[in-house]
């Protein structure tokens, strides 16, 4: 029989791995978004300047292709989508826990029945935000 007290555990746990998660890709997206900020601001700087050296144009094509592996990079592996994906899931997990915590609607029955009732709603917001993700890739 799942307890209250259990699924209250389960519930912290799976909120820690999420943040730990969405942290990483948080992290991850914010490195890369701004080394393309500094790289794509630098080019007409270096550009500017290569009038007296030529060979700072050599410069320009790096930064362009890095740039280029950012953005492929962040495309291939979707990493703002699952950023996303992850922080939508977290606020919907984390807001059926205070619910459930507090006992307040639709959490005010039966231990079983709110047991039940959080299964359920917890499986549909991530049924819901896992749709937006694959509606979102296509």
């Amino acid at each position: 029989m799942i307890t209250e007290t259990k699924i209250r555990d389960d519930l912290s746990t799976v909120v820690k791995k999420l943040q730990t998660q969405y942290k990483y890709y948080k992290k991850i997206s914010s490195i890369l978004g701004m080394l393309t900020i500094a790289l794509s601001s630098s080019i007409p700087i270096i550009i500017s300047l290569s009038e007296n050296n030529v060979h700072l144009l050599i410069i320009v094509s790096v930064f362009s292709a890095i740039i280029t592996l950012i953005q492929t990079t962040n495309s291939t592996f979707k990493i703002e989508d699952k950023k996303n994906l992850i922080g939508n899931t977290l606020i919907a997990i984390k807001k059926e826990q205070l619910l459930f915590d507090i006992h307040a609607s639709p959490y005010n029955q039966t231990d079983d029945e709110n047991v039940k009732t959080l299964v359920q709603n917890i499986i549909n917001s991530s049924e819901q935000s896992f749709d937006d993700f694959f509606d979102s890739v296509k």
